[in-house]
């Protein structure tokens, strides 16, 4: 610049200087295409084998919709209900810890394919103790026959 003013002309070259001296130490662009390929490569590898992970612990039958407490669950409260949302159409039946709760004590919503089980006074446990507990359902379908086309699914879940 002719401004006759140094300390501009002094700072564009430092400017210059400086952009160069990036320039030269940047890495060339392939390389910089192939580390970022690399980086969105493992972010979608970890996504995957993460939903590869929730797979093997739920049911893979589809007339099993929801089951809570989830199989596997590590810190659930005691006064927790046992929900299990199956297809529409279903009956069930439900066992914790090798015992059958009783079926009166099973609210079923039919519309939703839902029944529910609450602990509380005067049922088939007030409470869930401390520790790992068994849930296991048997469930067919409404219109079928309980031994010849019931299917069997078994969870745990553990109290704190």
């Amino acid at each position: 610049m002719t401004s006759g003013n140094p300390s501009v002309e002094l700072s564009d070259e430092t400017n210059d200087s400086a952009d160069a001296s990036t320039t030269s130490k940047r890495a060339p662009r392939w390389v910089r295409f192939f580390v970022t390929l690399a980086a969105v490569g493992c972010v979608i590898g970890m996504g995957w084998a993460l939903t590869l992970h929730q797979e093997e612990q739920g049911p893979s039958d589809v007339a099993i919709e929801l089951l809570t407490p989830p199989p596997g669950s590590e810190a659930v409260p005691g006064q927790t209900p046992v929900i299990v949302d199956l297809a529409y159409g279903y009956n069930l039946e439900l066992t914790i810890d090798n015992a059958p709760v009783p079926f009166q004590q099973v609210i079923e919503v039919e519309s939703l394919g839902q029944f529910t089980f609450s602990p509380g006074p005067g049922k088939f446990t007030e409470r869930f103790t401390n520790g790992q507990h068994i849930a296991q359902i048997v469930y067919w379908p409404k219109t079928g026959d309980r031994i010849k086309d019931g299917s069997v699914y078994q969870w745990t879940f553990n109290v704190v």
